[in-house]
């Protein structure tokens, strides 16, 4: 080719080049180009790159690790679907706790996140909607934060920055990483925080309004929302803006107006039911311990994730980075990063009249994060103090906590969402300010270039893994049959095992999503009114007998136990748990399994009756002693049992204080006693007093109570924590054992006795029940009566000692042994009748006894007569 030609050629592209160029200017003009399309770019640009490789595996893996939330999410998603075409409001669970399922409070006032994905539940698979509705909350926080830091500073460059800032700040990524959806759906948040930034320029009872609007859909996202985000934000939004217009307070009457109003009125919608549950008391699922362990680390601000592939590459970790987020990367990521601070500094500088307020909510929800106690390097601070008396540095977040409403939660690292909202608009607001003051940035190309690399820098620091995680999540097959019976009306309760594993509780609520079946369990934010009983009981059925405190359960007595909890379909999670050895148990149970793969053994149960006896199972923190194989309680021990019919039943058990006299508290749902166990002596039977138990699954709770005695000891060179010697825990009908009640005075409770002939003694083992508060120090007195009614032989001697009655809790059992010694009675041989009595010391008056004895009129309860026998 000449170069005539070559020039021709490269003149005709250079022309191109320009036509182009002059078409996207001509676009630029467009307000939808630059401030809808190319942000939308943008931050769909940044989410893919943060979540890689999610958008690779929409229809087979769940976005965030395995140990997460996202298979709740995915089913959640779902349900909302199904309910609303069903005509039915998302918050009615019927295919959970399977039969009587349950209204959920907690969802009624967190539904935003969740209908998020209704548009794409209506067009894909329930996982793919969930994956698109999780990168769809990254792209829509970037547009939101964007609008946030356009209405701060009306710099692009600078919207685009802070927007990326919050999209990815670490402590949102670790809770995408446990596919927290209802905490990375944040959008509203945002638009709150906009919404105040409006007021704070245009103060009408519009913004107001508008303000009220998105504080209530910031709300409806997540019930902790409105402790750890919108009360820090809005209590510094209007502490400043009331100073700043401290002169002219009466102008803010209307928007904060509007803002009340709105506010009220949608929270009274969404947390109305909450609100009554809350009353009574009934928030189990917002409700946890491990405050201090998801609270934030005093380091966590400086510390960049251990999992980052650039710092632990190149070695830039700090020495503490495994300490503060080795193993709560999730809760505790709260990493600031250099960029976001280096720009936070220059809005200080700069621009100190707007930034100041933002840093305020930034410190204060710093601040809050650090929970009830200030810890370093995950460790707890101590301080020692005067006379060796030790404590800890106490944070603002302990009386924060105190407010109504706001103790439920128990993850104050999640306040700082709010430090990241703050962090980002400070940057945005220094960015902005650098690009006013340094000429060399006002060149568009220019700036275009410092943001990217600015983006870029943003993105490696504040990633916390890469690649993204991702849960391959397989269907079985056979559920696509059951989903057929479920669509022909063919109505089959799933119950899936092991059902005490946590994993467990996500899988079946994404299995659900294919088998569409109710399930006997299930997970609604924490936890579901499933019968604990039932489950555990289930449980223990499907395992092989063991050594344990309840009597073993036979293959019959175990498949009458799983078809009285109404399953039809057996669903054993071979991964998790017992559920290799369950899957192999069960066919001796329940037959051969239906389907079988490496996931899971399903089987289905046959109609058969329910149990013809008391099945019994006893769970929970007992430790073994190895020298002779006794079982102590190193925790609570609950006790479930299938009741086969209605009546009077009471629970017994075996116990021995060991080294200290303790009390042991029975818990029996809405009521409790207490039994006084001394020390040393041999194990007895105590029983509790009669409960009326209806046909069914029934449980009890055996625990320690250190609120009325010893609590637990700890063992010698062990960590766990003992108390008393249990054995042979039991449910028995008790119809008879009330036939000997005695009361006496009704203060105190003959609940049962034993009584055993020596040759020169005779033995009288005597349980009691406190009937009320107040009491004296009561004497028990047993005579042995001869035909003519008058003493033989006696003991007195206060019950239970050291623990005197008086000291006694309300219902409160305790045991006395009578020793009546015969060896230099000189009885004649006959019949006697043995008898016992409480009186108060000093004064002897025997209190009165209720009952059929015959000698109650004088005080007396007629045990049983005894037989002296002639010397041989």
């Amino acid at each position: 080719m000449s170069g005539g030609a070559v020039d021709s050629v490269a003149g005709f592209g250079t022309q191109k080049v320009r036509r182009i160029m002059q078409r996207v200017q001509g676009l630029w003009r467009y307000r939808w180009v630059r401030h809808g399309v190319l942000p939308a770019s943008f931050f769909t640009l940044a989410a893919l790159l943060l979540t890689y490789p999610v958008v690779l595996h929409l229809s087979t893996h769940a976005a965030g690790a395995p140990y997460g939330d996202a298979f709740e999410a995915v089913r959640l998603i779902w349900w909302t679907k199904e309910a609303l075409l069903h005509g039915m409001h998302p918050a009615y669970q019927p295919l959970l706790a399977y039969p009587d399922g349950f209204f959920s409070s907690v969802q009624w006032a967190a539904p935003m996140a969740h209908l998020a994905g209704l548009p794409f539940a209506l067009l894909f698979p329930p996982l793919a909607a969930y994956n698109l509705t999780f990168l769809t909350a990254s792209v829509l926080t970037g547009l939101a934060g964007y609008l946030l830091c356009w209405e701060l500073t009306r710099k692009q460059p600078a919207a685009l920055l802070g927007g990326l800032v919050i999209t990815a700040f670490p402590t949102r990524m670790g809770h995408a990483t446990a596919g927290h959806l209802t905490l990375v759906t944040n959008i509203w948040l945002l638009l709150y925080a906009w919404s105040l930034a409006r007021l704070w320029r245009a103060r009408s009872w519009r913004a107001g309004v508008l303000a009220g609007v998105f504080f209530t859909l910031t709300a409806a996202t997540y019930p902790t929302n409105l402790a750890y985000e919108l009360i820090p934000l809005t209590a510094v939004a209007l502490v400043a803006l009331v100073w700043r217009e401290r002169q002219n307070w009466r102008d803010l009457a209307r928007p904060l107006g509007g803002l009340l109003f709105t506010t009220v009125f949608g929270l009274l919608i969404f947390y109305g039911p909450l609100l009554v549950a809350y009353l009574e008391g009934t928030t189990v699922g917002l409700q946890g311990e491990g405050v201090i362990q998801y609270s934030a680390d005093l380091l966590a601000f400086i510390t960049p994730s251990p999992f980052n592939p650039v710092f632990s590459g190149l070695g830039l970790l700090p020495p503490w980075a495994w300490d503060v987020l080795g193993d709560n990367t999730i809760e505790a990521s709260a990493y600031l990063g250099v960029v976001a601070i280096v720009l936070a500094g220059a809005a200080l500088w700069y621009r100190r009249a707007i930034a100041l307020p933002w840093l305020s909510v930034a410190l204060v929800a710093g601040l809050l994060s650090l929970g009830p106690v200030l810890k370093i390097a995950d460790q707890v601070v101590t301080v020692n103090a005067e006379d060796d008396i030790t404590t800890h540095i106490v944070l603002p977040y302990s009386p924060y906590a105190m407010l109504p409403g706001l103790g439920m939660g128990r993850t104050p690292g999640r306040l700082n969402m709010l430090t990241g909202v703050a962090l980002a608009a400070l940057a945005a607001l220094g960015f902005a300010a650098l690009l006013e003051r340094w000429s060399g940035l006002r060149q568009p190309v220019i700036q275009g270039g410092v943001t990217m690399a600015l983006a870029g820098i943003v993105l490696v620091e504040y990633t916390l893994f890469f690649p993204f995680p991702v849960t391959e999540a397989p269907i079985p097959s056979y559920f696509s049959t059951l989903a057929e019976r479920y669509a022909s009306d063919e109505i089959l309760p799933v119950l899936d095992l092991p059902a005490d594993d946590f994993f467990v509780t996500r899988w079946l609520l994404y299995y659900q999503t294919a088998h569409h079946q109710p399930v006997l369990a299930g997970h609604v934010v924490r936890s579901t009114p499933a019968n604990p009983a039932m489950l555990a009981l289930v449980n223990a059925a499907a395992l092989p007998p063991a050594d344990a405190l309840a009597p073993a359960l036979s293959p019959q007595l175990s498949a009458a136990i799983i078809r009285a909890s109404e399953a039809r379909v057996v669903v054993v999670h071979r991964r998790f748990g017992d559920g290799e050895i369950m899957a192999e148990h069960l066919q001796s149970v329940l037959g051969p399994p239906v389907y079988t793969d490496a996931e899971v053994a399903i089987f289905e149960v046959a109609d058969g009756p329910p149990p013809g006896e008391v099945a019994l199972a006893v769970a929970g923190g007992w430790a073994v002693s190895d020298s002779d194989g006794a079982r102590w309680m190193a925790d609570d021990l609950t006790m479930s049992a299938y009741v086969p019919a209605a009546g009077e039943y009471c629970w017994v058990f075996e116990a021995d204080g060991w080294l200290l006299d303790r009390w042991v508290k029975l818990d029996l749902g809405g009521q409790s006693e207490s039994f006084y166990v001394p020390a040393g002596a041999a194990p007895h039977m105590w029983s509790s007093s009669g409960q009326p138990l209806e046909q069914g699954f029934q449980r009890a709770i055996l625990r320690a109570d250190p609120r009325t005695g010893a609590g637990c000891t700890l063992m010698p060179g062990e960590q766990d924590c003992r108390s008393a010697l249990i054995a042979t825990p039991r449910l028995i009908s008790c119809d008879d054992r009330q036939a000997r009640l005695a009361d006496f005075g009704g203060r105190m409770r003959l609940v049962a006795l034993n009584v055993a002939q020596e040759p020169t003694a005779i033995v009288v083992d005597t349980y009691w029940q406190a009937l009320d508060t107040g009491r004296a120090d009561y004497t028990l007195f047993v005579h042995l009566l001869d035909a003519r009614g008058e003493g033989a032989a006696q003991w007195d001697g206060p019950i239970s000692p050291p623990m005197l009655t008086s000291q006694w809790p309300q219902n409160g059992r305790g045991w006395q042994r009578a020793i009546l010694d015969l060896s230099e009675a000189e009885l004649p041989p006959g019949t006697y009748q043995l008898v016992l009595g409480l009186y108060a010391y000093p004064d002897l008056t025997r209190l009165p006894v209720t009952g059929d004895s015959p000698r109650a009129a004088d005080g007396l309860f007629d045990v049983q007569e005894v037989l002296i026998l002639p010397e041989e």
